[in-house]
């Protein structure tokens, strides 16, 4: 058996042929490594400034809605300061003027009462003399009986005590 040189030369074509084909699968598995990280970092690369713009927008609404609860806070704090320094002040003073109708209140009410004690008073002197004499023709029969010589003999006519009667003049000086 006999090698021949045509026989080398396809042997050696071969594995030339093999060699280029594996460089070839090399180069080409090394485009698709290559490939497979640009994908993968592509992946993982995040861009947050959308989420910062976000963020920094939140931040400046609470800090605008902070700085108009402060403004509201100063302006409660003069409004304050007004009515203690100007408006309380005048406020006492009409308070002082009212003082005289205070005083006439209070002595209506004094007058009230001390006529409705002698309105009790009177009601129940009434309501004796009704029970003694009757109605008003009881006291017409007794009176008549009295004056035509008709006496009752049992009968005791109780003294009428005239009540202290006020005057209203005496509440209003």
């Amino acid at each position: 058996m006999s090698i021949t040189d045509e026989t080398i030369k396809d042997n050696l074509s071969h594995n030339d042929s093999l060699k280029s084909e594996s460089s070839v699968r090399k180069n080409d598995l090394e485009k698709v490594i290559q490939e497979t990280a640009a994908d993968y970092s592509s992946y993982i690369q995040v861009d947050s400034s959308e989420e910062i713009k976000r963020f920094d927008d939140e931040i400046d609404g609470l800090m605008n809605k902070l700085d108009d609860f402060v403004n509201l806070i100063e302006l409660i704090r003069e409004d304050s300061t007004c009515c203690y320094g100007q408006i309380l002040p005048l406020v006492e003073t009409q308070l002082e003027s009212l003082d005289p109708v205070f005083n006439s209140i209070d002595k209506l009410e004094i007058l009230i009462d001390t006529i409705k004690k002698q309105m009790n008073t009177l009601e129940g002197q009434v309501s004796t003399a009704e029970s003694h004499f009757g109605t008003f023709s009881g006291i017409k029969k007794s009176f008549l009986g009295r004056l035509f010589g008709k006496k009752q003999l049992n009968e005791e006519i109780p003294k009428y005590v005239r009540p202290e009667i006020f005057k209203t003049e005496d509440f209003f000086q």
